[in-house]
């Protein structure tokens, strides 16, 4: 239906398709890269294959959960507590589960959990909970409210009926140690870290323009590991995540390697 959400898993053979094809159209390379650098054209190693150069470059590299910022010794990485299969398996009812974040994955996350019978889970936030909300066809929180079964879960058991074996805390109130120690089970769900797999001399690959995703003459960050920072039509800045901004992104990086001017 046009008008509700669907989840990301849904999507992801339609773009392997698209990747599919498109790979079809340009002579590709497949392998990690080691270095990049600069030297009249930019340069890019792939260990025990080949080295390529090229006078244009778009980094679009992808992140990975950020790490655990304290010591926990039972951590269930993301990746794993948002299948409802995999984390069902590897956990009991009587886990104390904690659960850092309030954003969407951290609500399908607790939303697992309960699906699978935990009868204790603390949640710790940052921050309250934030909805996307519709103004006369444009969205406001976009990027960072809530959507789909992720809000509709949270405002009824969260909000509306708060469920008895979830407890909720701000971060600057309470005291992360003690409870830590009375969790058997802890999961980070506090966004993402850009993967720094790439060594340079040259350039630090960590700087780069927020409104254009620029990081060099000719070389240009891309997707969740380089998004933009823009304000959207209320005035509210956010980092433009998602299919959509990632294609816009594209599009615009495209049009300046080609000398097109081109909009945000």
């Amino acid at each position: 239906e046009p008008n509700k959400t669907v989840p990301l898993i849904q999507v992801v053979q339609p773009l392997q398709e698209i990747s599919d094809n498109l790979k079809k159209q340009v002579t590709i390379h497949s392998g990690h890269v080691s270095e990049l650098y600069y030297q009249e054209n930019w340069h890019i190693k792939i260990p025990d294959k080949l080295q390529i150069t090229s006078n244009k470059v778009v980094l679009a590299t992808g992140s990975d959960p950020n790490a655990p910022h304290y010591h926990s010794p039972n951590v269930i990485p993301l990746t794993i507590a948002l299948n409802p299969e995999k984390i069902s398996s590897i956990i009991n009812p009587d886990d104390n589960v904690l659960v850092f974040g309030s954003s969407h994955s951290a609500i399908l996350v607790m939303k697992n959990l309960v699906d699978a019978g935990i009868e204790k889970i603390i949640n710790i936030y940052r921050r309250n909970l934030i909805y996307a909300e519709t103004h006369d066809r444009k969205i406001k929180y976009d990027i960072t409210g809530l959507k789909g079964i992720a809000a509709i879960w949270a405002k009824q058991h969260l909000e509306v009926k708060p469920l008895e074996n979830i407890s909720r805390h701000l971060l600057n109130q309470v005291n992360i140690k003690s409870l830590l120690k009375k969790t058997t089970k802890q999961i980070y769900a506090t966004g993402f870290q850009r993967r720094n797999n790439i060594m340079t001399t040259s350039i630090n690959l960590n700087y780069y323009n927020k409104n254009t995703g620029f990081i060099s003459d000719n070389l240009y960050g891309l997707g969740i590991a380089y998004p933009l920072f823009q304000k959207d039509s209320f005035g509210i800045k956010e980092y433009k995540v998602g299919i959509n901004c990632f294609l816009n992104h594209a599009d615009l990086i495209i049009k300046k390697a080609q000398g097109i001017k081109a909009t945000a």
